[in-house]
């Protein structure tokens, strides 16, 4: 379509075979939307576009500081970015590319990077999830290690109370504002 000098003209009784492989994309990490495979379904897309396709920034994960653009450049391309190649061979370098959602140019520079076949993106989560994933770790901890204990002192305490003795229960603490155990 781009290139009208190769049109191919048909003939009577010719046969043609259409193949159809659609470009993808592959997104992952903290969006609204579900980690995979997602078709351009388009001729061309923009990363925003990608990463609206893939749902979106999830409010309470995402750093929208931290996109993430993997690709495969030439190495031509990749040492007009300032890549160092010698580390790598053949003709294809991987670079990383790095979109900061927090800068207003950011949205402009998502507008206008165009997606590539078989391209990556991954959206990295806010350092308070990291935080809130260590804690949660050593909650889980916590009441592991905190509730054999406490099912021992309260079967001590209600064999004590079964025979007679005067001994209080011990119950698990109950948050300020709901009711007593």
């Amino acid at each position: 379509m781009y290139e009208p000098a190769n049109n191919i003209y048909v003939l009577p009784n010719d046969v043609i075979y259409v193949f159809s492989q659609p470009q993808t994309f592959v997104a992952f990490g903290a969006s609204a939307g579900n980690q995979g495979q997602y078709k351009f379904d388009a001729w061309r897309i923009s990363l925003a576009e990608a990463v609206a396709k893939h749902g979106g920034l999830a409010d309470g994960q995402a750093d929208p500081g931290s996109i993430f653009l993997y690709r495969g450049e030439t190495r031509e391309v990749a040492q007009k970015l300032g890549v160092d190649c010698s580390r790598f061979e053949g003709p294809i370098i991987p670079v990383v590319y790095l979109v900061n959602l927090r800068d207003p140019s950011g949205y402009f520079l998502a507008q206008s990077f165009e997606i590539r076949n078989k391209d990556v993106i991954y959206i990295s989560n806010a350092a308070a999830v990291e935080t809130t994933k260590f804690l949660n770790f050593l909650r889980t901890i916590m009441a592991t290690a905190n509730d054999p204990i406490l099912y021992a002192t309260n079967g001590y305490a209600l064999k004590a109370a079964i025979n007679g003795g005067t001994s209080t229960i011990i119950t698990t603490p109950t948050p300020i504002g709901s009711a007593a155990h």
